[in-house]
């Protein structure tokens, strides 16, 4: 009589009549756990079968039922026994060969009709909603007509949301359905998702719509969800995902994937800042980690910079694109993707500090899997200061141009050659704009002579000579040294100074100062 998987587990069924016309469905897939090799399903007189049964969703519940005519009207037979009637507008039904009804959205109204070829003739379409009539055309020798002229519900496309689960982790399928045709008949309650484990073992879940409505060209999304077995077992599964139309036939795809319980350990290391850092109030700075799986597999694995409220450890997201004291340029949360054994991933946030001027923070980053088999890891905090401050280290006291002929261009320092002139931007600082030198005039210690500051230059080359370096001449206050901005936390830099030995003064010691400032 027909084929479909009329009590929905899965598998089809052959549904027929019996010599006393009764209802009875025979599992002929030696897989179905229905073990009954045949079974009646209702007890209602279905005499007229011949003249057209079929497996389709009648009530639109999401569950098969066999419909048939008979005199009185359309009628439907549900996986309990259950009796519904579909329509009685119509109780002339065509001749003894060919099927003579079928369902399908004629309408396109997301609900399914039949189609019904009468013994006039006419093909009507029949509304179970409302049980209207709708004349769709008459056709000459209709009796005989196969309505039962659509393609399958073919599965056009289906994945898997990873590819190594562990115990606890859902495994989500996601696939796309269409018969092709341009119709929506395709019910929802006939997806199906079944998952089988390496030992056979077999869990058939339910798929459910994840779109809405009448969607164009006749494709629904589904979704299937399943949790596995924290036992596992561990290896290649497969998913196998399936519909059934309202005739009972379609497609399948299948997958793969793998469950491993030996879950890894996150292993995340905050890299910038460092510890004492000083940002200026509404200036940028860098959270740079390094995030690694070890022992084992760690699953997808995000990252979220957190700083503290007011006092303890940080369990505060940094929020994305505005918030006080901090936030982010860009998403709070990161993903490394999937982290295998040995695997490690970097991550970094350009992260704003709003806060008020002299405060502090604790930061750090919190890693975390999808997999709830593995746990979580924070990296070490880090305390971070608003402030103004900018430090800086001079790795001398005195410069030395030791003894000088009169007259002598570009003297050189004695520490220049020994590269002895550094200055350091601390580690801790806020980010340096430039750093200026002045220096005043030379002194003799013994006559009234001086050395004009005019005299003096410096530059960040070892060589004054050098016309596209950059060399300072350190007359008349604040010069920039180094021709370079901005000068980052943890930079070192050399220096070298020169003097233009004046004639016509008096032999003997000149001292004088030297002044750096650092300005942002």
């Amino acid at each position: 009589m027909d084929v479909g998987d009329f009590d929905v587990d899965g598998y089809e069924e052959i549904l027929y009549v019996d010599g006393n016309n009764r209802l009875r469905k025979f599992n002929y897939i030696p897989q179905d756990t229905d073990t009954s090799s045949s079974s009646p399903v209702s007890s209602t007189d279905i005499t007229s079968s011949r003249f057209g049964t079929m497996v389709s969703d009648a009530d639109s519940d999401g569950l098969p039922e066999v419909v048939f005519p008979n005199a009185s009207g359309l009628f439907g037979i549900d996986n309990r026994g259950d009796t519904t009637t579909i329509s009685t507008k119509v109780k002339s039904f065509a001749g003894s060969s060919g099927r003579v009804v079928a369902p399908s959205d004629l309408d396109r109204d997301g609900f399914i009709e039949y189609a019904v070829a009468r013994q006039d003739q006419e093909i009507v379409s029949l509304d179970p909603k409302d049980s209207s009539e709708t004349l769709l055309g008459t056709k000459s020798g209709g009796n005989d007509v196969d309505l039962f002229s659509y393609l399958p519900a073919n599965i056009t496309e289906a994945s898997i949301n990873g590819s190594i689960f562990g115990g606890g982790d859902t495994a989500k399928v996601s696939f796309n359905v269409s018969d092709g045709d341009g119709y929506t008949d395709i019910v929802d309650g006939l997806a199906k998702v079944k998952f089988t484990a390496p030992d056979g073992t077999n869990y058939t879940v339910n798929a459910v719509r994840t779109d809405s409505g009448v969607p164009a060209d006749d494709q629904k999304s589904f979704e299937a969800g399943f949790s596995v077995p924290s036992a596992g077992p561990e290896g290649t599964w497969e998913y196998r995902a399936f519909s059934r139309d309202e005739k009972g036939t379609g497609t399948l795809r299948n997958g793969e994937f793998s469950v491993s319980l030996n879950s890894g350990d996150i292993n995340a290391t905050l890299l910038e800042p460092l510890n004492n850092t000083i940002v200026k109030k509404d200036s940028n700075f860098v959270v740079n980690t390094s995030i690694g799986c070890v022992n084992g597999d760690c699953g997808m694995v995000n990252a979220t910079p957190r700083y503290n409220a007011s006092s303890g450890p940080p369990t505060q997201v940094v929020p994305n694109g505005s918030g006080t004291p901090l936030h982010t340029q860009v998403a709070s949360e990161k993903t490394c993707g999937t982290l295998n054994q040995g695997d490690q991933c970097y991550i970094n946030w350009s992260v704003n500090a709003t806060g008020q001027e002299d405060t502090s923070r604790l930061l750090d980053v919190n890693a975390t899997s999808t997999s709830p088999s593995v746990t979580s890891n924070d990296t070490e905090n880090r305390l971070l200061n608003i402030d103004l401050a900018v430090v800086i280290d001079l790795r001398y006291d005195v410069v030395d141009f030791g003894a000088l002929d009169p007259g002598e261009e570009n003297k050189s320092a004695q520490g220049n050659s020994q590269l002895l002139y550094n200055m350091t931007v601390f580690e801790n600082s806020i980010p340096v704009d430039k750093v200026e030198v002045n220096a005043s005039n030379l002194q003799s210690t013994s006559y009234d002579y001086t050395i004009p500051d005019a005299n003096l230059s410096a530059s960040p080359d070892n060589d004054p000579n050098n016309q596209t370096g950059h060399k300072t001449s350190l007359e008349g206050g604040f010069s920039d040294l180094l021709g370079v901005s901005p000068i980052q936390p943890g930079t070192n830099f050399t220096h070298f100074f020169f003097m233009d030995v004046p004639t016509g003064i008096a032999k003997g010691q000149y001292t004088g100062e030297i002044e750096f400032r650092a300005t942002t």
